[in-house]
């Protein structure tokens, strides 16, 4: 059975052992008011009780339980249980209370007194932390009335005391504005209205909608935070946004020169703006936005956001950063990704995507300040935040030629231009695709292993630490090994050799021409703007299709653009026909070739499509739609004619057929790789043994690479033209059609 606590010293005793609440003198007295207006216009709750009860002192709260226990009958007395918390203390109570044994409207009236008496006791005391001052900055900072003032003074007391939230929480919508007008001392239209979503401070987050489940709204964290006096000592426009200078210059950038025109114009005006750059993540549209600012004569301030990448908490350091901005100032939002992207969270949280939606377009529509917004990803933008920029630059990833700018703009100041040659960024930019943040870590990276010594590195050592460097960033970031596209043009390589429908030289000349004209158009800045010209290199395996493509790269000086079922089918919806537009859109700003290998991967017939929606039609379809627009030199490869989409036929100004070797091609080749090669060997071929090489069927030059290849690891003893002979009519054997069952299930 458990004991009664019958004395005042034993109520005084039990009451000592709770943890007392600490409040300062001022929030105290904040509670208190709330407190004596809830106890005069609310029912009597034990989660009321328990609020009123946290806001005593031990002495007075000893007085108050005394006073309510005066009874002679036993049964009425509380057990010592009942004092080991003040919410279980509250229930007990209340359930005296509820049930006659203590008057509620003593209870409320005994309440009411000692809470005026704490008031008067404690009144004038030096508090521990002032908030108001905090919170008069804040108002003063985001230009707040006094009743918004009142009404985050009001969310901050409920984050400071759990009592007085667990009122708060059971109640409705209404009651809980109601509630928070009786608090405040404001009409319930006027806390309303402050609380909507384009109000203040719903819009500015210094206040959260909390998705219209209870408790309804809660005071940001960093609002919280800073009231009760984290980061008081820096000033309140340094913990929204700080300042960076410009690395490079605008000529840096592929950035065409009247969209630059247009982003000054708009930013040097007395209009508030929103410029939205978009794109590819490192390819400097972060950079282009510091030095496009700087070329503005004016400073670029980047929106703080600290280790939480909660959308609501940017949102207010985003209002924060506009708030102090100068006429001098712009606003630059990176990664705004998750910010912009509305759509997304559906998806990825539980945050209501039209409310985000709302609140964006609010703000867009609203904002006084000039602001460059910055993103990688546009899909999940929905249309109505989109049309609300002013001005947007899509930056596509780097070419060749861009990525060797960066290479040499990363260089300009540094000690290692010494020893990293134009060679060696030309080879880098080519063989690796790594964006601008990856240079500028991998270049850091070899200045820390080489350490701080006055003695320049071997260049080869250079090389190849770079090298390794670069490969596993890009590994790492891409998830896949780097392999090269082609393998390079050997030195036995010869265009007679080859066995076209149409004369090699014939086709150099024709691009040769081609190039000439383009140039004459582009230096006469005539608007005959012409056709691109599209080659078909078709035929068996071997014959030397891709390798024509790469004797063509250098012959005609320019960059080729490889691109393989690989590089560009994606397993994401609209993805595969995204990557066909990069692929095109990259040839035609690096003037290169564009050579589609194994073509018929990707230009599929479309009539044995499953269906007209499936993914091989709609590449198909983006494919010939590039076809017909691209003015550049288009080379598409393919073993098999007979699976190309008909319509893609007609778009090609060659089809050139690649057969198997002719005798003449045969006897070339022979001599190029062998004779050539292998001083050891007698200088020409018996007629027996140069009839036995004429009548080898279906022999192809990557036939005599094949085995030119193998026999570089044989010793000289063994290589005779007889055994060379028999190798390669053994090479063809293997590409045959063969009979009986292959290997396999």
């Amino acid at each position: 059975m458990q004991k009664k606590v019958t004395s005042k010293r034993e109520i005084k005793q039990r009451l000592g052992s709770l943890p007392c609440q600490k409040y300062s003198s001022k929030l105290w007295a904040c509670l208190r008011s709330y407190a004596l207006v809830l106890l005069e216009n609310h029912t009597i709750t034990d989660d009321l009780l328990n609020f009123s009860f946290s806001l005593f002192d031990p002495s007075a709260l000893t007085e108050l339980i005394s006073e309510l226990l005066k009874v002679t009958q036993p049964e009425d007395l509380l057990d010592e249980d009942d004092f080991d918390d003040l919410d279980l203390l509250a229930h007990r109570i209340y359930k005296r209370c509820s049930r006659g044994k203590i008057s509620g409207a003593k209870l409320r009236k005994t309440l009411k007194a000692k809470l005026l008496q704490l008031r008067f006791k404690y009144q004038g005391l030096a508090p521990e932390h002032d908030y108001e001052k905090p919170l008069k900055t804040l108002a003063s900072f985001f230009s707040l009335s006094k009743e918004e003032e009142s009404i985050i003074k009001f969310y901050y007391c409920l984050k400071q005391s759990v009592p007085l939230s667990n009122i708060i929480e059971d109640l409705s919508l209404v009651n809980n504005l109601q509630t928070g007008a009786l608090c405040t001392g404001l009409p319930f239209s006027t806390v309303k209205k402050n609380l909507e979503l384009k109000a203040k401070l719903l819009a500015c987050r210094i206040i959260f909608d909390m998705s219209r489940n209870a408790p309804y709204f809660e005071l940001n964290p960093l609002v919280t935070d800073y009231i009760s006096g984290v980061g008081i000592d820096i000033p309140l426009a340094e913990q929204f946004k700080r300042v960076e200078t410009a690395e490079f210059p605008l000529e840096s950038f592929s950035v065409p020169q009247q969209a630059t025109d247009i982003i000054t114009g708009l930013l040097k005006s007395d209009n508030p703006c929103h410029i939205l750059l978009f794109g590819e993540q490192g390819t400097g549209k972060s950079e282009y936005a510091k030095s496009v600012v700087t070329a503005c004569g004016m400073k670029a301030f980047f929106v703080q956001y600290g280790a939480s990448d909660d959308v609501d908490e940017r949102y207010f350091t985003i209002c924060g950063a506009t708030q102090s901005m100068g006429k001098d100032g712009i606003i630059i939002v990176d990664e705004a990704d998750q910010l912009l992207n509305t759509d997304l969270m559906f998806f990825i949280s539980n945050n209501d995507s039209s409310i985000e939606k709302g609140y964006l377009n609010t703000f867009l529509s609203d904002c006084k300040a000039k602001v460059i917004w910055i993103t990688n990803k546009t899909d999940c933008v929905p249309a109505s935040v989109k049309r609300r920029f002013t001005y947007s630059i899509f930056f596509e990833p780097f070419t060749t030629v861009e990525r060797e700018r960066v290479w040499n703009q990363h260089l300009k100041n540094n000690v290692l231009k010494a020893v990293i040659t134009p060679e060696m960024t030309r080879e880098f930019s080519r063989k690796f695709t790594i964006n601008a943040a990856g240079i500028g870590s991998a270049l850091a990276a070899l200045r820390s292993i080489l350490g701080k010594g006055n003695k320049l590195p071997d260049k080869e050592q250079v090389n190849n630490i770079l090298c390794e460097l670069i490969r596993r960033h890009q590994e790492l970031v891409s998830g896949k090994a780097i392999q090269e596209k082609l393998v390079g043009l050997t030195n036995q390589y010869d265009l007679e050799a080859l066995n076209l429908d149409t004369k090699p030289q014939q086709i150099v000349d024709s691009l040769k021409a081609f190039l000439k004209r383009k140039q004459h158009h582009q230096n006469t800045d005539t608007k005959q703007q012409g056709c691109g010209l599209n080659l078909l290199f078709w035929g068996p395996p071997g014959c030397g299709k891709s390798a024509l493509g790469q004797y063509l790269h250098h012959e005609l000086k320019r960059e080729l653009i490889v691109k393989r079922a690989s590089d560009l089918i994606d397993c994401y919806v609209g993805n595969t026909e995204k990557n066909i537009r990069r692929a095109f859109s990259a040839a035609r700003k690096q003037g290169g070739i564009l050579m589609l290998d194994e073509a018929d991967s990707f230009l599929n017939a479309r009539s044995g499509a499953a269906h007209r929606n499936s993914w091989e039609v709609t590449a198909t379809n983006e494919i010939l739609q590039q076809m017909e627009n691209f003015l550049g030199i288009l080379i598409c490869t393919t073993n098999r004619i007979d699976a190309l989409d008909k319509a893609s036929l007609r778009r090609f100004t060659f089809k050139v057929e690649f057969k198997n070797l002719t005798g003449e091609g045969k006897r070339l080749l022979y001599k190029r790789y062998f004779l050539e090669q292998q001083e050891h060997l007698h200088a020409v071929l018996t007629p027996a043994q140069l009839q036995r090489l004429v009548n080898i069927p279906n022999l192809s030059a990557g036939d005599f690479k094949a085995v030119w290849t193998k026999l570089q690891y044989a010793s000289e003893d063994s290589l005779e033209h007889d055994s060379i002979i028999e190798a390669l009519a053994n090479e063809v054997k293997y590409k045959s059609d063969r009979k009986g069952k292959g290997i396999g299930f």
